[in-house]
């Protein structure tokens, strides 16, 4: 089975292995079975935090307290177990689209193909 962690590994070796990275790996894992969907998480929550549970705020919008968790979802969703966070985060892209939930459609893009990558698609 390919898990988070093991993605995470594919994607940054020296990275994948702090704590903070295990607990978002077995949240991702909790929240879908789905190998394109881990790996779009995987990629997500990387480049949203660097796999930091409580990533320091950079954005606008976490700098104001509006974006949370490793994922930096608005609102209470960001605040929720991080299993939950993650299942919140594959809601909002079910419910509409990858390019909906990013704020630039050209960066979702990139992100869809280096997740694929990650799958050697």
């Amino acid at each position: 089975m390919l898990t988070a962690a093991l993605l995470m590994c594919a994607m940054h070796a020296a990275e994948c292995r702090t704590l903070d990275a295990s607990h978002i790996a077995s949240a991702i894992d909790d929240a879908t079975d789905a190998p394109e969907l881990r790996a779009v998480l995987v990629v997500y929550s990387y480049h949203e935090s660097h796999w930091t549970v409580r990533p320091r705020a950079e954005s606008w919008d976490a700098r104001t307290g509006i974006a949370r968790g490793p994922l930096q979802l608005w609102g209470e969703a960001g605040m929720l177990p991080l299993r939950d966070q993650c299942r919140a985060w594959l809601h909002n892209v079910q419910a509409s689209s990858l390019a909906a939930v990013d704020s630039s459609p050209s960066r979702a893009y990139r992100r869809a193909a280096e997740a694929r990558a990650l799958l050697g698609e």
